[in-house]
């Protein structure tokens, strides 16, 4: 069975893969059911994709203190209507699961975690308290493009005598909310909305996440091992119609292209990705000679490359509130 908040298209996904023979195509068998988070458990390495991971945050490999429950944070309590309701519509999504504290033990036992949680847009402390991400260790690299890349990407273009004309920049809908994660262990990113003041008892509703959750140490790992198929795959498709380069930051894409025709290539991938059943943010779309991506400006008029607007104004803000609160 497919695992209940799945969006994506898994066979057609899986028939692309194999058929384009992509290195880590097996990943697809792991969507399909849902992936382990990896909490005292060995996470897989993907040599052909990924480098080792050699260095990882101090917690990770220490012990975990098998807390069941921790109290939110203040900012949790303070918007719990606001809480609720983002959940009650992630379950009709399948992404999370109501039932009670009495039937999550009963279910996960030893492996029902109920970390604190915060704020509007919910993250859950996975660290702190449950110490669920002391053990879990993720074993690949991921890489991201930075400003070097960026210069490389445009240098390169040019230099092969095709210089990308057009740049085309997206975003994927609550991307590491897509990934799937397998029954076991939905208890340990449990979460509750019992106020601070008092001790949940077993009557009282647990909400359990299907799905990856930030402030879970594996999350980004399983979105990123996804976004990266869905590059490379792009790229098998479009690039003999005029797709130069793809990249991805995290769930943002950039699209460079060059081609008689643009909209071929950009049509390609675009239509590709939606017939997957990837949620794109539409209104997040955007695109031309000159864009803005993840805080850098690309013109590809001139092949330059500066930061953003946006981004160098927060950069003033950040120095003057520095500055002014005598910390520099």
């Amino acid at each position: 069975p497919v695992h209940p908040a799945n969006v994506l298209d898994i066979d057609l996904l899986a028939f692309l893969s194999r058929h384009l023979e992509d290195p880590d195509a097996h990943f697809v068998d792991l969507l399909r059911k849902g992936v382990p988070l990896g909490w005292n458990a060995r996470l897989p390495r993907t040599p052909s994709v990924f480098e080792r991971k050699t260095r990882w945050a101090p917690h990770v490999g220490g012990a975990d203190d098998g807390r069941e429950w921790t109290r939110n944070y203040t900012s949790a309590d303070e918007v719990t209507d606001d809480i609720r309701s983002t959940f009650e519509a992630q379950a009709l999504d399948g992404m999370m699961f109501r039932t009670t504290l009495s039937a999550a033990r009963v279910e996960y036992g030893d492996r029902l975690r109920v970390p604190q949680g915060e704020g509007r847009r919910v993250i859950h402390d996975g660290t702190h308290g449950p110490g669920l991400n002391n053990r879990i260790r993720v074993r690949d690299q991921e890489a991201v493009p930075t400003h070097s890349d960026l210069r490389r990407v445009l240098d390169q273009a040019a230099a092969d005598g095709c210089p990308a004309q057009f740049a085309l920049v997206f975003d994927a809908s609550k991307a590491h909310r897509r990934i799937g994660v397998r029954r076991e262990d939905w208890g340990l990113q449990a979460c509750s909305l019992v106020p601070r003041s008092r001790r949940p008892g077993g009557s009282d509703e647990v909400w359990l996440n299907t799905v990856g959750t930030y402030g879970v140490g594996s999350a980004s790992y399983w979105w990123g091992r996804l976004g990266a198929l869905l590059v490379r795959l792009s790229v098998y498709l479009a690039s003999e119609s005029g797709l130069l380069y793809a990249l991805r930051f995290a769930d943002d894409f950039i699209l460079l292209v060059n081609s008689e025709r643009l909209s071929i290539p950009l049509s390609i991938v675009v239509i590709f990705l939606r017939a997957l059943g990837v949620p794109l943010k539409w209104s997040k779309f955007r695109g031309g000679d000159i864009c803005d991506w993840i805080g850098f400006r690309l013109s590809l008029r001139d092949s330059s490359l500066g930061i953003s607007a946006s981004r160098g104004n927060w950069i003033i803000q950040w120095c003057t509130a520095t500055a002014d609160a005598g910390r520099a």
